[in-house]
């Protein structure tokens, strides 16, 4: 068995995304000589069953902070498509804890969390004045029929003193 840890370390920032195609970090894991891909926990490396297919097709072994799962034998495979059916419920049922969260919150008026939208203040409540025009604008040109292409080479090209731009 060949793991090979001087490879490339890809990083997925977005959860719940895979990205799959030629010239990817997943496709790169798929052709990689290893033989074991390591991971903190299965629903890290995968977020589904086409995932977890497309690791099993390539004979992979994962090894994880848990244990390892050999996916070659049926019992792996089987342990494996549970332990993913899993992850993908609880990361479905996480994302529609905080959009009701979120939705309530927002009908309270209490500012919802995370990073600052694009055209609110701090807190996501309040307009800032500057680029809700600018979010307006671009609004206006797409119901006039402009390309969402031609709003962000025009944002592109103009200077604009607000954040972030």
């Amino acid at each position: 068995m060949r793991v090979d840890c001087g490879g490339r370390v890809h990083r997925q920032r977005r959860l719940g995304v895979q990205v799959s195609g030629a010239g990817t970090a997943w496709a790169s894991l798929l052709a990689s000589p290893a033989d074991v891909n390591v991971s903190v926990n299965l629903d890290r490396l995968l977020r589904g069953q086409v995932g977890l297919l497309s690791i099993i097709g390539a004979g992979k072994t994962v090894a994880t902070v848990e244990d390892d799962l050999d996916l070659t034998p049926d019992h792996g495979g089987f342990r494996a498509e549970l332990l993913t059916s899993l992850a993908t419920f609880e990361t479905n049922r996480k994302r529609e804890r905080q959009t009701r969260s979120n939705e309530s919150r927002a009908a309270r008026g209490l500012p919802v969390p995370g990073k600052r939208r694009f055209g609110f203040e701090s807190g996501n409540i309040v307009e800032r004045p500057e680029e809700a025009g600018v979010i307006r604008a671009a609004h206006r040109d797409l119901l006039a029929g402009h390309s969402v292409r031609s709003i962000a080479r025009e944002w592109n090209q103009r200077p604009c003193a607000y954040a972030p731009c």
